[in-house]
């Protein structure tokens, strides 16, 4: 077959899927209707697991993977939730023929238009878009007729509240009626492709230029100014054509005033969202089956706990914060106001409940807006579903114990001189969300990896393995080779990078090796949890600054240390704040020659009694014998762990030293079926 006939094949093949597609939206609309008539709530998480779980076994006879199944699925459900939540919205505010203009701040190809768009995609036909200078200008536009809705940015995850936009939404009798949380990707954009030493002036709006201090720190003779706007400063830069001159703003930006992208991804964290609020004059009504949030601004009295009494309330009525943010009330010095945020739907009687006992409570209180969640809950499919099937009845082992089963938690040890650590503080455990799981509760969580990165290609291959198999986070060591074990080794941050890129290709949280305590800034800013090694148990300098990040820690005890000590180290990191702290036993140092250490089951069983920490096993580096991590894996549950942390290669009997340590890939896979099948 050649290549023209590939191509009209797989036309007709596109093509095909669209009409599948345009027709499950159309069943999809039968569904919510025969709902709405049944009173049935819009999601049935259930069901969608079921099917879920159902079309990986489906799509990997087919030779599709899970992770592709996966994202095509929750793609398929997004837009299925979207269309029967519009259906249910537009039977409460029944929409008018007229064309809407909406109005945001700036020019074509600003990050407001861009949401605008995508926040009004099912409309575009019937919508056109207005560009203001100011934020005061886009919310007068509304509140004078001359627009029908605004979009406005609220909050940004790399620079923090705009607070501009704050304070004009408690001017405003304005109601917020929508959100739109966008994904931000700053460009350097030029009139041609140039080495950036060469640029001299840098124009960008200063919330972007904030957002992307990192890389402009590093740039050379090169002034920034800031303007109105990231595709005004395109704009400008497309005007002027001088190529010493370059904007950070969007691609679209760039494409819309003929630029050429000189660098992307600017900003200092790799994911970087922009908070949109949707305001219109009057509020809209949200169907109860629509998963939504509730906006409030109040005040309290100055005085002891009046704050504390206010919130106290939601937490009677189980009502969920999502946001509190203060800003000092105008007219009035160090008087401060609320806005809040919480899941909820205003006329919900619980929540009418709590907000007439939050009035009573508050100097002043006023609802901006109940309005549909953006984000939407995906379905997950069990770990069991991802594994793979066993092939060989005769190989199979005896089931391994339940997530859970085994040594209970007792009573805390002495543990003389540790507060934080100690199980009396939290008899329930502490259980931290990593991606998509929780590792603390009841699940085995599995961290995989390569011990060593190589290149882009090595990474991927590990990547897809580990989601395909079922494993919940993606590991790597990025740090550089020492010709001496006494030197700190740094870590190579563009390994650091290729790691991180794996991990979102693949939906996988990605956690690397830290030694300097130069790197733990940066690298947190990039990895989803940071390891602290054997050697660095007691690195006080290291176990601080790591303390200071916001980042899991997964601290490692050292060869010869006792669990007193080993909770020491711990203690040292909570002190400084960051309560996420995961407890990894690698083996003590033993005489034997056959092994150089041994994996002290019994430590992990008298930890879970002393401390309400998570607890792993890493058995790669205390056996040498990669045919005992299964054993030992299935032991560790019954007493106690966690989770489990293996290194996996490629490539088998390259190098007999490292492949007895390491799982290959087919190993890693029997690995996984033995555990949850």
């Amino acid at each position: 077959m050649d290549l023209d006939q590939c191509r009209k094949d797989i036309n007709s093949l596109d093509k095909s899927l669209l009409e599948l597609l345009a027709k499950r939206r159309t069943i999809s609309r039968k569904v919510i209707e025969d709902k709405l008539e049944r009173g049935l709530d819009l999601r049935d998480p259930a069901r969608e697991g079921e099917v879920l779980e159902t079309l990986i076994k489906a799509g990997r006879k087919l030779g599709l993977d899970a992770h592709f199944v996966t994202r095509v699925f929750h793609e398929i459900i997004e837009d299925s939730v979207r269309s029967q939540e519009s259906f249910l919205q537009n039977n409460l505010n029944p929409s008018t023929e007229k064309m809407l203009c909406i109005a945001y701040q700036g020019v074509e190809g600003a990050y407001s238009f861009l949401a605008g768009e995508k926040f009004f995609r099912g409309q575009l036909d019937n919508c056109s878009f207005e560009g203001y200078k100011s934020f005061a200008d886009v919310v007068a536009a509304v509140e004078t007729g001359q627009a029908d809705y605004a979009m406005l940015p609220i909050e940004n995850t790399t620079a923090g509240s705009i607070n501009a936009v704050y304070d004009l939404l408690l001017a405003t009798k304005l109601n917020i009626v929508g959100e739109e949380v966008f994904p931000v990707q700053h460009c350097l954009l030029g009139i041609e492709k140039a080495p950036l030493s060469t640029i001299r002036r840098i124009y960008s709006h200063y919330q972007a230029l904030a957002q992307c201090s990192d890389f402009l720190s590093r740039l050379k003779n090169c002034d920034q100014e800031t303007y109105m706007d990231t595709a005004e400063a395109a704009k400008k830069i497309s005007a002027e054509a001088d190529p010493s001159q370059a904007a950070i703003a969007s691609e679209e930006a760039g494409r819309i005033y003929g630029l050429k992208v000189l660098k992307r991804n600017l900003a200092n964290q790799r994911e970087n969202f922009t908070r949109f609020v949707v305001v219109a004059p009057r509020p809209s009504q949200v169907d109860s089956r629509v998963p939504c949030k509730t906006s409030l601004v109040l005040s309290t009295g100055h005085h002891e706990g009046a704050l504390l009494k206010a919130l106290a309330i939601l937490d009677e009525h189980k009502i969920n914060l999502t946001k509190l943010e203060s800003r000092p009330m105008q007219g009035s010095p160090f008087t401060y106001i609320f806005y809040l945020d919480f899941e909820g739907n205003a006329s919900d009687p619980k929540i009418q409940e709590a907000l007439v006992r939050l009035s009573g409570a508050t100097n002043y209180l006023r609802i901006l807006g109940t309005y549909p969640r953006e984000r939407h809950d995906k379905t997950r499919p069990s770990t069991r579903s991802r594994v793979p099937e066993k092939t060989d009845v005769e190989e199979e082992a005896a089931p391994a114990p339940a997530p859970g089963e085994g040594t209970a938690p007792a009573a805390s040890g002495n543990g003389e001189g540790r507060n934080l650590t100690d199980l009396a503080i939290k008899p329930e455990g502490t259980i931290l969300r990593l991606g998509e799981t929780e590792l603390g509760g009841s699940e085995y969580v599995v961290f995989a990896g390569p011990d060593c990165i190589s290149s882009m290609d090595q990474i991927g291959a590990h990547a897809r393995q580990v989601s395909e198999c079922g494993a919940m986070v993606l590991h790597g060591s990025c740090l550089e080779a020492s010709d001496s074990p006494f030197k700190t080794r740094r870590i190579n941050f563009d390994l650091l990078d290729v790691l991180t890129t794996a991990g979102k290709d693949f939906g996988l949280p990605v956690m690397t090796e830290v030694e300097s305590v130069l790197d733990v800034a940066q690298a947190a800013q990039l990895a989803d949890l940071l390891k602290i090694g054997p050697r660095n148990m007691q690195n006080f300098s290291l176990l601080e600054e790591a303390g200071k990040t916001g980042r899991p820690i997964v601290l490692c005890r050292g060869l010869s240390a006792t669990n007193d000590e080993f909770l020491e180290a711990a203690e040292c990191v909570l002190v400084q704040g960051n309560q996420q702290v995961i407890l990894c036993e690698r083996g003590t140092r033993i005489d034997e020659r056959n092994s150089r250490n041994t994996l002290d089951l019994g430590t992990v069983a008298s930890i879970r009694q002393m401390t309400h920490l998570p607890v792993l096993i890493d058995p790669s580096r205390a056996i040498d014998n990669s045919g005992l991590v299964l054993p030992l894996a299935s032991a560790s549950r019954a007493f106690g762990a966690h989770g489990l942390v293996v290194d996996m290669r490629q490539n088998g009997n390259e190098n007999p030293g490292i492949d007895s340590l390491t799982l290959g890939f087919d190993e890693f896979s029997k690995l996984m079926s033995d555990l949850y099948n």
